[in-house]
């Protein structure tokens, strides 16, 4: 597991087969922690099967598979992980704070942060008592979500989250700036690097920081 200590995600030969068919099949890669990356591949070539393998749902026919430093087939999912299926699964019949609940009871072994998940929905106007098959689609994503981050997976720890004064937006010129906005006289940013200049407080961003100004990077350039 030493050599693996510098992976959030490692395959080697993996392979997965249903009967006579395979999902996928000798698979090799090294995901170095600290990357933000996407798997990107056609219809039927794998993607689901390798994260589900990835979170344990799965175990492989053949080869291995560690994630940050475990054995997913072994130990489920890893504490710092976090995984969210794209039919993203609810209970219809379940209130909001029905899944939370559920959701604290299956995570006890993970650093489930009941408060944070619970600030995801109300920041989205989600009531407690909801039941999920009375949600928007998109609420219920807000929900799924929320489950997911609520897991406090690991981040990414180069990246850093900016806060100045719009007067000194162009000190950003010279950092790898991945998405910066404006508002009255405050300027935001979420960088790549970890110095900040002089004028600019520097946190560390949430899953959620990162994800929302990737995803504007990419509104941006299209």
């Amino acid at each position: 597991m030493a050599e693996a200590e510098g992976f959030a995600l490692r395959l080697d030969g993996l392979s997965r087969r249903y009967r006579t068919r395979w999902a996928l099949r000798d698979c090799s890669l090294e995901l170095p922690r600290g990357r933000v990356s996407a798997l990107v591949g056609s219809n039927g070539a794998g993607k689901t099967t390798l994260f589900m393998l990835a979170t344990g749902l799965l175990r492989p026919t053949s080869g291995t598979i560690d994630v940050l430093g475990a054995d997913p087939a072994r130990t489920g999912m890893p504490a710092g992980a976090s995984f969210l299926a794209q039919d993203k699964p609810l209970y219809r019949t379940f209130r909001v704070a029905e899944v939370l609940r559920a959701a604290a009871a299956l995570n006890s072994h993970a650093r489930w942060d009941a408060g944070y998940a619970a600030r995801l929905i109300d920041e989205a106007g989600i009531g407690p008592q909801d039941r999920v098959r009375e949600l928007s689609p998109g609420q219920r994503a807000r929900v799924a979500l929320a489950v997911a981050l609520g897991r406090r997976p690991e981040l990414l720890s180069g990246h850093r989250h900016l806060a100045g004064p719009a007067t000194n937006r162009d000190d950003l010129a010279g950092a790898a700036v991945v998405h910066a906005s404006t508002a009255g006289r405050q300027t935001t940013a979420l960088v790549r690097g970890t110095e900040a200049p002089p004028a600019f407080r520097a946190e560390r961003p949430t899953l959620d920081d990162l994800v929302l100004a990737y995803l504007r990077e990419q509104e941006s350039a299209a």
